[in-house]
């Protein structure tokens, strides 16, 4: 568990701020290996950051943060590559 939950009274709000500090540079560096882009790179983790603030009454029952938040990042870069991939494939056909 990390040491964001660990800590009693703190507002959701400052938990969240302190995450995105410490976590941001280095999902940006990850994302980066995969999709080549920082701009996109920034955007994907900007967007991981979002669902990790909207579903956040569930951080309570990851076992291992860091891990969750790097697969989440991950997992966005596939399928920001997978939708470019079909974007190149249908590009072909016009």
């Amino acid at each position: 568990m990390s040491k964001y939950f660990r800590i009693r009274g703190i507002e959701e709000d400052e938990i969240f701020r302190n995450l995105f500090i410490d976590y941001y540079p280095s999902l940006i560096s990850f994302a980066l290996y995969y999709v080549g882009d920082k701009t996109i790179a920034e955007d994907l983790v900007q967007e991981v950051f979002v669902k990790l603030w909207e579903t956040r009454e569930r951080w309570s029952a990851v076992g291992d943060f860091s891990a969750y938040v790097y697969q989440m990042v991950r997992f966005k870069c596939f399928a920001f590559l997978r939708s470019l991939l079909q974007y190149l494939i249908f590009l072909q056909f016009l």
